[in-house]
């Protein structure tokens, strides 16, 4: 079983440097940033479309911005069809003395 160290675990071992800023931000180090910079702010990106902001600059005044977010509308049917109900799980009366001890095990 493969176990991943927590960010702030690396954090503390010195092996990722960051930083939290007064305003609560994460910060990276500038060789963090080289590394995982073009990930987070590809990441940035894609969450500011999904929240409705569709461009980069500010748009001029006049210019038709009639805009419909298919990515929102999808992802939210997506999630709500996928996990609308959530999820039980039943097993057998035979095995329930050990399905507490399986799933601690998970």
């Amino acid at each position: 079983m493969a176990e991943f160290m927590s960010a702030s675990m690396r954090a503390a071992g010195s092996d990722l440097t960051i930083s939290i800023s007064p305003l609560g931000l994460i910060e990276l180090s500038d060789e963090e940033f080289e590394v995982h910079g073009p990930r987070l702010t590809r990441y940035a990106q894609n969450w500011a479309f999904y929240l409705g902001h569709h461009w980069a600059y500010r748009r001029v005044a006049g210019e038709p911005q009639l805009v419909y977010n298919y990515v929102q509308a999808m992802s939210d049917y997506l999630n709500n069809f996928t996990f609308g109900k959530g999820l039980d799980f039943f097993s057998d009366k035979r095995y329930s003395h050990i399905v507490p001890a399986l799933i601690e095990r998970l």
